[in-house]
């Protein structure tokens, strides 16, 4: 990933988490914060952040965490952003019950 492209994806998933339902904010939040890594690598945050982030995805019951561990791990790989949109689109909530399915 160029400095130009992690530039332009941040920018974007900037925007989408300032416009977005309150989930899928957080899942910008996750992906800004994984993007960083990714574009960084090891240089940005400890192991065990990384480590931390990457579990939030399995977590159940509070679909506020989920979505931003989801969202890291799309950031992470370097999932270009028009991609990352279709994955926080796929987000949401089942009967009220914290899973995101």
């Amino acid at each position: 990933m160029t400095r130009e492209e992690f530039e332009a994806a941040g920018r974007a998933a900037d925007v989408l988490r300032h416009t977005s339902d309150p989930v899928n904010a957080e899942f910008w939040m996750g992906y800004l914060r994984g993007l960083r890594r990714h574009f960084h690598g090891e240089h940005f945050g400890t192991p065990e952040e990384h480590a931390l982030w990457s579990r939030l995805a399995d977590e159940q019951g509070d679909d506020a965490r989920q979505a931003r561990g989801i969202g890291y791990r799309c950031g992470v790989v370097g999932t270009p952003i028009a991609e990352a949109m279709t994955e926080a689109q796929l987000l949401r909530v089942v009967d009220g019950g914290g899973k995101i399915a």
